[in-house]
Order: C-alpha cells, then sequence, then structure tokens
C-alpha cells in the first residue's frame, strides 16, 4: 500500500482516489477555496474548457473565483464512480494510482435547478493522496 506524509511528518497509508475526491467534494460544498486548493499536488492541473490551471498556487486562485460566480447557487454532486487505476492526466513522471468520475449540477439553495441549468463531469486523476489533474466538462453554459 502506498504511503504518504501527512503535515505532522508522519507517515501512513495514502487515502484512496475515492476518499481524496469525496474530501474534495465536501470543501466544494462547503466553498471553501483553500481546502479544496489543499487537495491538489504542487504540480497538478485543472483543465476546463479551453482554460488551464496549473500548479496549486494557480488552482487556489481559480477556486477563490467560485463563491462569487455561483452567485448563491450551490454544486450538488451526482453519480460519483471510481474509473480504477490509470496511467495518464498527470505531470509527467507521476504515477496515477485512481480515477473518480463526477457528475454535477448548478442548484439554488433550495435545491432547485437554476435557468441555465449548468450541469458537467470531473474527472480527478490521483496519486500519493492528492488530486494530480482534474478534467472539467460543462455540458452547456458556464456558471
Amino acid at each position: 500500500m502506498a504511503t504518504a506524509e501527512g503535515e505532522d511528518g508522519r507517515r501512513g497509508p495514502s487515502p484512496t482516489a475515492l476518499e481524496v475526491v469525496r474530501r474534495h467534494l465536501r470543501a466544494v460544498e462547503r466553498l471553501d477555496a483553500a481546502a479544496m486548493a489543499d487537495d491538489y499536488a504542487e504540480d497538478a492541473v485543472v483543465r476546463r474548457g479551453d482554460d488551464q490551471h496549473r500548479g496549486r498556487a494557480e488552482i487556489a486562485a481559480y477556486f477563490a473565483t467560485v463563491p462569487g460566480r455561483l452567485a448563491g447557487a450551490r454544486v450538488q454532486v451526482g453519480d460519483v464512480a471510481v474509473d480504477g487505476p490509470t496511467a495518464g492526466g498527470g505531470a509527467p513522471g507521476q504515477r496515477v494510482t485512481g480515477r473518480v468520475v463526477v457528475r454535477w449540477r448548478i442548484v439554488r439553495g433550495d435545491g432547485t435547478a437554476p435557468d441555465s441549468g449548468t450541469t458537467g463531469t470531473d474527472t480527478y486523476d490521483v496519486a500519493g493522496g492528492l488530486i494530480v489533474a482534474q478534467q472539467v466538462v460543462l455540458d452547456g453554459e458556464d456558471f
């Protein structure tokens, strides 16, 4: 089993890809941009349409814009599927140990879909207990 070093310097088992992504989705639900970014490797990349955010600092700056762009709406998570280990997606030399695919939609605070009905799919590649790559595919309009 892979191990990862925590902030306190102790080594222990790396969380599974699903555990990492679920932790990330909890941060998304709280609109906690700092916690969202903490789930990413230093050299991770987020691809969203034609935009790419490289490295944890750029990813954190992107996540800091999300609460304002949601304008009181929230992300409602739908299906979450583990797609198993995969060989690609991360930075060169990274061994991706798991892939998780998440369906989502943007809803108002009361759970109803806003007029735009924005939906999408995020694919996360995880290695060493961190997200190394994320591909965001929107089904239609952006939020």
